[in-house]
Parts: C-alpha cells; sequence; structure tokens
C-alpha cells in the first residue's frame, strides 16, 4: 500500500506563487487552483498511489504558538488572492473524493508526520509531497519526500529519499531537527542560537550527532571557543527550538488502512464549479464530462439526412454544430441528424432559420457553392467570444458547463447535440442583456 499526502497550503502557496495570476471574466483568481489541480495530477500519475490525504492548516493557534508567543509572529497574513482560492480549492478536492484532513491545535506538518509514521509502523509506503524542507526529517526507508523548488523560474519536484538527504545534508533527516534547534528558522521565528549559521549547525551535528550531545561535549576541543560561549549561553533558546522544530508524530487523526481512499465524490459538481471558474481544460483532463450530462437523458439515434426534399427545415429553427472529427450534425427538438456536404451547402441558402455554432466555415461553404448563407441566423461561438473577449476556449460542451445548460438527451455520434439548442438560446439571451 501507498500513500500520497500532499501539504495542501504548501502546495497551493507553490501553486499561487508559481503561475501568474489568473482570473475569470468576473474577477475572481484562479491560477492557485489551477497549479494544484495540476501538481495533483501529475503526482498521482508518477506515484500511483493506492491513497491520497490532503493536509490544511487551521487558523487556530496551536501547540507551538502556546509554547512560544513569538512562533511565526512575524509572518505576513495570507495574499488575499491566494485566501480567496482556499475554500473554493477544498470545495473542488470533495468533489473530487479527495479526503481532507485538519487537526485543531496541531499543523499540517504533523499531520504529515503522523500519516507517515502510521505507514511506516505498518510497513506501507509514503510520499510526503511538500515545498517545505522541514518534512526532510520525516525521510525513513518508508518515507519519501517529493520536494517541490523552483529552478531557473521552472517547477520542479525533487524526490528526496535517506540517501539524498545525507548526500546534501550529511547527516540523517533525524538529525535535520538538531541541526534547525542550532541555526534556527527566520521564516518561523524560532530563535535558534544567535550567531550560529547553517554551516556551523551542520558541522556540529555531523561531529557530535545531536544538540544533547553538542552540550554533553561542550568542552570539547573540536568546538571553538567562540561557539562554546554562543552555546552556553543560549542553550535555553536551543532546547526551545528544538521542540518547535520537531513535527509532532501523534496528531489525533484517523490513521487506519483505507481511511483516504479516494471516494466517488461528485463529478457533476466538480465540473459545474470547474466550468464556473472557466477551468474548462481541467473538466476534460480530469474526466468529468460524463459527471454533467444527467444519467436519465433519453439516448436518441442519430438519423442521416439523404440529398432529397428538406423536410426537417419546415418547421422552426435548425441548430448546427461540429463533432471534433469535423463532421457537422443537426439538431432539431430531439431528432439529430447527419447531412453531408451537399445537403449541408443547400441548407445554408434555404428557407431554414439556422443557428450555428462557428458560421465561419459555414459562409466559406457558402460562397464555394455560389451562395450566401443567407439562413445563418446567429452564431454562438461569435456570442461567447463577445460575452467574454479573454477565455482560453470556446467550445460547446465547456460553455455549456459554463452556463449551466444540462443535456436534455443523449447522442453517441454527436456527444454534443443534448445541449446545443439550449445553449445556444442561452448565448443569446446572455448578449441581448450584455
Amino acid at each position: 500500500m501507498k500513500l500520497l499526502v500532499l501539504d495542501g497550503n504548501s502546495i497551493a502557496n507553490r501553486a499561487f506563487y508559481g503561475i501568474k495570476i489568473l482570473t475569470t471574466k468576473d474577477g475572481r483568481p484562479t491560477n492557485a487552483l489551477v497549479g494544484f489541480l495540476n501538481i495533483l495530477m501529475r503526482l498521482t500519475a508518477d506515484e500511483a498511489p493506492d491513497e491520497v490525504a490532503v493536509a490544511f492548516d487551521l487558523k487556530a493557534p496551536t501547540f507551538r504558538h502556546k509554547m512560544y508567543d513569538g512562533y511565526k509572529a512575524q509572518r505576513k497574513g495570507m495574499p488575499e488572492e491566494l485566501a480567496a482560492q482556499m475554500p473554493v480549492l477544498k470545495e473542488i478536492l470533495t468533489a473530487l473524493g479527495y479526503r481532507l484532513v485538519t487537526c485543531e491545535g496541531y499543523e499540517a506538518d504533523d499531520i504529515l508526520g503522523t500519516l507517515s509514521k502510521a505507514c511506516e509502523e505498518r510497513g506501507d509506503e509514503c510520499a510526503i509531497a511538500t515545498g517545505d524542507r522541514d518534512s526532510l526529517q520525516l525521510v525513513s526507508p518508508h518515507v519519501r519526500v517529493l520536494l517541490a523548488s523552483t529552478q531557473a523560474g521552472r517547477s520542479v519536484t525533487k524526490i528526496m529519499d535517506e540517501a539524498a538527504v545525507r548526500e546534501q545534508y550529511g547527516v540523517e533527516p533525524r538529525a535535520l531537527i538538531d541541526v534547525k534547534s542550532l541555526m534556527g528558522d527566520s521564516s518561523d521565528n524560532i530563535p535558534g542560537v544567535p550567531g550560529i549559521g547553517e554551516k556551523t549547525a551542520l558541522a556540529l551535528v555531523q561531529k557530535f550527532g545531536s544538540l544533547q550531545n553538542i552540550y554533553d561535549h561542550l568542552e570539547d576541543p573540536a568546538i571553538k571557543p567562540g561557539q562554546r560561549t554562543k552555546l552556553g549561553a543560549n542553550r535555553d533558546k536551543a532546547e526551545l527550538s528544538y521542540m518547535l522544530g520537531t513535527i509532532r508524530k501523534d496528531a489525533p487523526i484517523d490513521t487506519e488502512p483505507a481511511d483516504y481512499a479516494r471516494r466517488p465524490g461528485d463529478a457533476a459538481a466538480a465540473a459545474h464549479l470547474l466550468a464556473s471558474l472557466e477551468m474548462h481544460k481541467l473538466i476534460d483532463r480530469w474526466h468529468l464530462e460524463e459527471g454533467s450530462t444527467p444519467a436519465a437523458a433519453q439516448t436518441v439515434p442519430l438519423e442521416t439526412v439523404e440529398p432529397s426534399p428538406l423536410p426537417l427545415v419546415v418547421d422552426g429553427r435548425l441548430y448546427l454544430a461540429q463533432n471534433t472529427d469535423g463532421s457537422w450534425y443537426a439538431v432539431q427538438g430531439e431528432r439529430v441528424f447527419l447531412p453531408d456536404t451537399d445537403r449541408l451547402a443547400a441548407l445554408l441558402d434555404s428557407d431554414a432559420e439556422l443557428w450555428v455554432f462557428d458560421a465561419k466555415p459555414l459562409y466559406h461553404l457558402a460562397l464555394d457553392r455560389g451562395g450566401i448563407g443567407k439562413s445563418l441566423h446567429f452564431d454562438g461561438k461569435l456570442a461567447a467570444y463577445l460575452l467574454n473577449p479573454s477565455a482560453s476556449d470556446y467550445a460547446v460542451k465547456p460553455l455549456a458547463a459554463e452556463y449551466d445548460v444540462p443535456a436534455a438527451f443523449a447522442c453517441e455520434a454527436a456527444p454534443d447535440a443534448g445541449v446545443l439548442a439550449a445553449l445556444l438560446d442561452k448565448l443569446a439571451g446572455a448578449l441581448d442583456e450584455s
């Protein structure tokens, strides 16, 4: 069994700063959402975990804040644009079936530590995805850290196992706590020993193995007089820093096997959320399209129209659009037709009222056949552009999700036919109101 644990706040923060600000047409930021979901998809593809947990911090004080008033006291609040995306991210993850984990009085780091310990005790694998090097202390024979970082302006993930930690730092993973207790951590306002930097801290821990051993051998000639003075005068700060920097492994959370197996979730809700945020490509990447079609939608047959009289255009409006393979289909009521090129050309200059999605190729066809396309009354793709010129994608399916248009029926040979008529009607109405 393998558990993938994501440090939710850390990964969201990396995604936010790693991608330029993206917004919806009404100004809602989405860059952290896009980045997080892409990272999650890549991690699950690479790791193929049996379970996934996403840990988040709570705003309430933790035991570290109660232990030391200065803990993280200098930190600025989360940027407003990122803060606005956090509840939406949690809603999307829940709809996708992922288990979110928080624990009052503890940080997300302690959730990572507790879950990694549970995996280790069972002999299971645990992969921790985070941008925080503090988690490297958790690395063990069963635990790896997937460390997110930036190189040459690009986001990369470095796999840190025991060998990688030893190679980079020259100490065992657990000893990184001792290193931090000496050098401190300005980002968390952990004091450490004033005047002892990373290089000295690493050298001392490499030599003596632990903070306790350093103080047990404070008179050792290997410790320089200046270092001895600083260490002796600040032992209380070093020991406090050790406690603050140690990730707990006893947070009161669920740790049983299968607690974090991905649930079915709500594909329709996830698709609707992503569509409302104009994240259409992610709907396809997460294979959520089936969630946007009601299960009770009636399946209708496709009718191939031969070059002959045009009974389908006698009554009312006819809707036209293209399949992904470039073939055109026509919809009238719950009847779906697949006209050949000759019939399509005839329609374009008939007495029909044609509402289409993407009129440009139809005008070309009409002109090639000596017509002018007089039957073309409305172009849904053009309307969608006029309503939102900054969108990255204009296609029937994502627009139907964005405008909350359910499928009236299903047709295997023309998958978008069930939403076409209602979508074009809705786009026309929105254009009239704008």
